[in-house]
């Protein structure tokens, strides 16, 4: 029994402290322990709220539910009551979008005793708005016409000047890139870390594999596309890099399981550490020791973006490319497989962007890399222009410029004067992401732009038709409650 405690006042520690995704690991360690009291479930439940994402929602309900069917006919001093419980079911019911249980719950907790008369005022005018969009809700086949609308509109706008059927002109999909690069020519140097790193490789530009660096890492059991999509499939994340395109979650997965695209789309997004349902991602992986130092935190409010969630089908990449402000950065890639072609930064531009390069037109990652670096791959390169060619299965790697340990401090003063005067406009937009992008061909907002309300209300509805027991228990049993 002591050890079950411990596992649960520590879960309750790590909760006050706001660390919800560990302090939900000590409930349900307690749990199988055999500490299945209702505190440690209703503990559960509010912290499988705080995580807001789609599948925590339903993880509160089930806690919640668990958490009333433990309590006995007689309230006991000190120990979880009727009213508070009956009241986390109401909120979890409403953090999973199910608003008619949750107004259900919200009258039976009113019923045993509870003072909530804003909460169920507010949720039932949510649950009016909800029934309103489920009549104007278009059915499963104009979900996908609206899909399809999300998916043309976003490649118009990246590339203006292609017909739809330019999108494939190339087949580049039935090319086996495997028997192409095969695992790549590997001929990097790879590292366990080093306290001398700053001296052996970054100032002196060498790029490097960091072995081990993710071990312990969370993501690497948790991050999928079926756990992104089932936790924030409804997260509308920026998609390419430069576009001002923004794509939900579920949309951009149904299209990169069944595109078939020469240069396909894919996600690249700076602010996935601030959107609420995505921030709890932070938690999951650390920093490797050796990157401890960020030099350009010290820019304060004007850091431009510095972390990434990068999403992508197969072909999709980016170009031949310089790091803004020739900064350098690590990459991590937790699934899934990527090359990397890295030059040394003296490296002549037009050696790099040849005029012998099949693929031109292209003007993408695939391309480069099957247009021209195919078979410059196979020549003979000079020794101070020698590339590295790496394909990445589960890594980190560093980036090969330096960036200067004064860059921060020199950037500083050049930077303020134009914020001040709204020249620099907000330091944490980044290139063209966050700008107003026009619609395409007079789309219409209404019909392809879903609100986020709106678009939970369509997944909840289609999750009731397909767990319609499920809906009827929690009626039955809030009956039962009061």
């Amino acid at each position: 029994m002591a050890g079950m405690t411990m596992a649960f006042e520590k879960g309750m520690q790590l909760a006050e402290e706001g660390q919800f995704a560990d302090a939900i690991a000590c409930f349900r360690k307690a749990i199988a322990e055999g500490l299945e009291t209702p505190e440690v479930f209703e503990c559960l439940a509010q912290c499988e709220m705080m995580l807001d994402t789609l599948s925590s929602s339903q993880r509160a309900v089930v806690a919640a539910q668990e958490a009333l069917q433990r309590l006995g006919a007689e309230e006991a001093p000190g120990r979880l009551s009727w009213v508070d419980a009956t009241l986390t079911l109401a909120r979890a019911l409403r953090c999973n979008f199910d608003l008619p249980a949750a107004v259900d719950a919200y009258h039976a907790a009113v019923r045993l005793g509870a003072s909530a008369p804003a909460e169920l005022q507010s949720a039932e005018e949510e649950l009016l708005e909800h029934r309103r969009r489920l009549k104007r809700l278009p059915s499963m086949e104009g979900w996908h016409r609206r899909f399809q609308r999300q998916i043309d509109r976003a490649k118009r706008l990246r590339r203006p000047e292609w017909s739809a059927e330019k999108w494939r002109s190339n087949n580049l999909a039935a090319m086996d890139l495997t028997q192409i690069f095969g695992r790549g020519k590997g001929n990097i140097t790879r590292v366990t870390g080093s306290a001398d790193f700053g001296a052996l490789y970054q100032g002196t530009s060498t790029p490097v594999v960091l072995v081990g660096a993710m071990h312990g890492w969370a993501a690497m059991k948790s991050w999928s596309m079926e756990r992104f999509t089932e936790d924030f499939g409804h997260q509308k994340m920026i998609c390419d890099w430069c576009f001002g395109l923004r794509l939900r979650l579920n949309d951009f997965a149904e299209y990169a399981a069944t595109q078939a695209d020469d240069d396909p789309l894919y996600l690249f997004d700076h602010l996935f550490g601030e959107y609420p349902a995505t921030k709890s991602l932070l938690d999951e992986y650390q920093v490797p020791s050796v990157f401890g130092e960020d030099l350009l935190a010290g820019l304060g409010s004007l850091r431009p973006p510095y972390r990434w969630l990068l999403v992508g089908p197969r072909r999709s990449g980016s170009k031949v490319h310089q790091d803004p402000l020739g900064t350098s950065a690590w990459n991590a890639l937790i699934s899934g497989r990527k090359l990397w072609v890295l030059f040394p930064p003296k490296t002549p531009a037009e050696k790099l962007r040849p005029e012998s390069n099949e693929l031109k037109e292209l003007d993408s990652a695939a391309g480069w890399f099957l247009g021209w670096w195919q078979k410059a791959r196979e020549e003979e390169w000079p020794k101070e222009f020698q590339p590295i060619e790496r394909l990445g299965v589960v890594w980190v790697w560093r980036c090969t410029t330096a960036t200067h340990p004064v860059l921060a401090r020199q950037l500083r003063p050049l930077l303020e004067p134009l914020s001040r005067d709204g020249e620099l406009g907000n330091p944490r937009q980044s290139s063209e992401y966050d700008k107003e992008v026009p619609r395409a061909d007079g789309a219409s907002t209404d019909e392809d732009a879903s609100s986020d309300d709106e678009y939970l209300t369509w997944l909840w509805e289609r999750k009731r038709q397909n767990d319609t027991c499920a809906h009827a228990d929690i009626r039955s049993y809030l009956l039962n409650v009061a």
